[in-house]
C-alpha cells in the first residue's frame, strides 16, 4: 500500500520507517522539500495525490489549517490522525 505521511518530524519519521519495514511504499508529505532530510519527501499535494492511506503526523495547531487546504485530496482515502502537540 502507498502511504503518505504528512509530516517529516520525530513521530512522521517514527511511523513512515516502521510501515516502510513492512513493506509499505512511504512518502513524506512536506511544506518545504529544502528543508526536510525525509526520504523520498513531496509537497503535501503530491504525496496525496498517489496515496492509498493518509497518515497525519503533524503539530495539533496546523492540522485544521491543513485539512482545510487539502480537503479534496483527503476525500475518499483512509486517514489516520497521529497529530502531535
Amino acid at each position: 500500500m502507498r502511504v503518505a505521511v504528512i509530516g517529516a518530524g520525530n513521530v512522521g519519521k517514527a511511523l513512515g520507517g516502521a510501515l516502510a519495514t513492512k513493506g509499505h511504499d512511504v512518502v513524506y508529505g512536506v511544506r518545504d522539500l529544502k528543508r526536510t532530510d525525509a526520504k523520498p519527501a513531496e509537497t503535501v499535494e503530491k504525496a496525496l495525490a498517489g496515496a492509498d492511506a493518509i497518515v497525519l503526523a503533524t503539530p495539533y495547531d496546523a492540522t485544521g489549517p491543513l485539512l482545510r487546504e487539502y480537503a479534496a485530496g483527503l476525500a475518499g482515502k483512509v486517514v489516520i490522525d497521529a497529530t502531535t502537540r
